[in-house]
């Protein structure tokens, strides 16, 4: 589907900030507070649409389902290509000068445009890092096997077609237990990484 067939969709579909579109994960946080991670793609005709501003977003409800929380992610941060996977917190009040802590999420897009994404839970402001970098991306050759044979993805199109290999990139997440590291790992690989969080907490300038 061209992208700009795919955004008028989604936008029809209503990729506003007070609706989930699609929700990929739901995680449990330190203090009970349940949040959903939107990815504001949705499923239309068997394809998946591209996301449209207002769309990817992190929500967070109280157990009584009462919401407290609906972090919307610019097109800075989530690209209309981007798919948020997963999320980890780190709620201690000296992470950022918010005091509120922060939100680690991967973009495991199977476009390729991956990396790690940040967000104050304080403030709202959001930034990636490893934006696109062979540590997000998934591996070029990576073959995957299913109870022994090649596990081959199939795609219900447009385009359709049987394709040789998973192209999805940063996927699984964990945060150490003292909030130095973050582990990740492109889910189209069989690598594992970790980054110190005192860069991913810095948002990206000039600079750095």
């Amino acid at each position: 589907m061209p992208l700009s067939t795919a955004l008028k969709a989604s936008a029809f579909l209503g990729a506003t900030p007070e609706l989930r579109l699609r929700v990929q994960s739901v995680v449990v946080d330190a203090l009970d507070r349940v949040w959903a991670l939107d990815t504001g793609r949705p499923l239309w005709n068997g394809s998946m649409l591209y996301a449209t501003t207002g769309g990817p977003k992190l929500v967070g409800f109280y157990q009584n389902g009462t919401r407290f929380a609906n972090y919307v992610l610019p097109p800075a941060t989530a690209y209309p290509d981007t798919y948020l996977n997963d999320v980890r917190f780190d709620l201690r009040p000296s992470t950022l000068p918010s005091g509120q802590g922060v939100a680690y999420i991967t973009d495991s897009s199977n476009e390729g445009r991956n990396g790690i994404i940040v967000i104050d839970l304080g403030t709202g402001n959001s930034w990636r890092h490893l934006d696109g970098t062979p540590y997000t991306r998934g591996d070029a050759g990576f073959i995957s096997t299913y109870d022994g044979m090649v596990f081959q993805p199939i795609n219900q199109g447009p385009p359709a077609g049987t394709y040789s290999h998973l192209t999805t990139g940063s996927d699984g997440i964990a945060l150490s237990a003292d909030g130095a590291y973050l582990y990740f790992s492109p889910l189209s690989s069989r690598r594992l990484y970790r980054v110190p969080t005192s860069y991913l907490l810095v948002e990206p300038g000039p600079t750095n």
